[in-house]
């Protein structure tokens, strides 16, 4: 959706049940911006038909530390005030010359401690904006810098994006179209396996061919440290080392499931880097440790197209 100078686009990933929203939205200031600039934008959701502000959840983007807070406002048109909410997984911003982009992935429905302070995205919901100007590092007043767009269901006009579930790996791609990227998601129950979340590894590959490992980006999510590793390997089939020029923007691993035996990573990188020029295969893999993961891509993996 895009009005003025505000645009936003939001996604449904196929992990965690599709319990989850991914939303990038974007705001063209009009002139370049940096670091030192002192603007923010925002974008808002609010109960559906309401007259005020609140009841609604906001998300705002700055431009001096390019992160996002989330606020709330229970009823009518005022401050929003920050708000620590379990509903928001991952969030960022970055600049993208007259434009600030923010990315914000979060639940559907909140859980019950973050009931009052955030919108339940399964109902009818109206989709806000806003930007203004720093004051000491906090939002102020937008004046007449606003926007409001008609009442949808989220989940009605999200985008679905592509996924593939080979050898018990679910892994999921979409396009970001504000700044040319691409997110990642892999995700894997290990409960019922002989392999323990703790001590496994979930991963894909960007390749621009299927029949080696190499050339090829390799992104390795891991159960011990809930941490994402940029690999890379020139040529061959062999351990793909830790990459001297990383490409990924922002990642994050978390485990869920009763006993937390579900591993789900995602990261964001370029369509376009100086290793890989353009995204085209996706070799998926998932074994026991990081160091065992040299293999030829017919034992253990499944190699998928992508469109570009």
């Amino acid at each position: 959706m895009t009005k003025d100078k505000f645009s936003a686009f939001w996604y449904i990933p196929n992990v965690l049940d599709n319990s989850t929203v991914k939303f990038q939205f974007q705001l063209d200031f009009g002139a370049a911006i940096d670091q030192t600039s002192n603007k923010w934008a925002g974008m808002g959701i609010r109960t559906a038909g309401a007259s005020s502000m609140g009841p609604g959840e906001f998300y705002t983007g700055q431009t001096d530390t390019l992160s996002v807070t989330p606020r709330y406002l229970a009823s009518g048109s005022d401050y929003p005030p920050a708000v620590n909410t379990t509903t928001v997984i991952d969030s960022s911003c970055s600049i993208e010359s007259t434009k600030l982009i923010c990315n914000v992935w979060r639940y559907l429905t909140p859980d019950s401690s973050a009931a009052s302070s955030s919108i339940d995205l399964t109902k009818d919901v109206d989709i806000l904006f806003a930007f203004g100007d720093l004051d000491s590092g906090d939002i102020s007043f937008h004046n007449d810098n606003y926007g409001t767009f008609d009442s949808i269901k989220i989940s009605d006009k999200a985008a679905r994006p592509a996924t593939v579930s080979p050898k018990e790996l679910t892994a999921s791609w979409m396009p970001l179209p504000a700044d040319a990227s691409i997110d990642f998601f892999i995700e894997h129950d290990f409960s019922g396996s002989d392999k323990k979340l703790g001590s496994s590894w979930i991963g894909i590959a960007v390749s621009p061919q299927q029949d080696s490992m190499g050339p090829g980006e390799f992104y390795t999510g891991q159960g011990d440290t809930l941490a994402i590793t940029n690999r890379w390997l020139a040529s061959g089939a062999d351990y793909p080392p830790q990459s001297d020029t990383p490409d990924i923007d922002s990642s994050n691993c978390l485990t869920s499931g009763s006993s937390s035996d579900i591993l789900t990573c995602t990261f964001n990188r370029p369509l376009k880097t100086s290793k890989s020029t353009q995204v085209r295969t996706v070799l998926l893999r998932s074994r026991r440790r990081p160091r065992t993961c040299a293999s030829s891509p017919s034992r253990d993996s499944t190699a998928v197209s992508l469109p570009g």
